[in-house]
């Protein structure tokens, strides 16, 4: 709910925080939930399938995987 209604991040922002955080927790209903989601607030499949995932999930493999493809700098600080 925080990361989504009582904040100030973008609908696009929001949906990156809470895939990145479904990925992270290794929840994959919510990040399968929410794909559906992140695509409508305009996150491509590149970006969605650039989320490293289960045992892949680490800062690096954001970096160099994820973060190239982000539009600007407060996606990047999102990531």
């Amino acid at each position: 709910r925080a990361c989504r209604y009582e904040t100030s991040l973008t609908y696009r922002e929001s949906e990156l925080v809470i895939l990145l955080t479904g990925a992270k927790t290794k929840s994959h209903t919510e990040f399968d939930i929410h794909v559906g989601e992140a695509s409508k607030a305009g996150l491509t499949m590149d970006i969605i399938s650039a989320i490293p995932r289960d045992n892949d999930f680490s800062i690096i493999a954001v970096n160099e995987n994820l973060v190239p493809l982000l539009a600007n700098e407060r996606e990047i600080a999102i990531a």
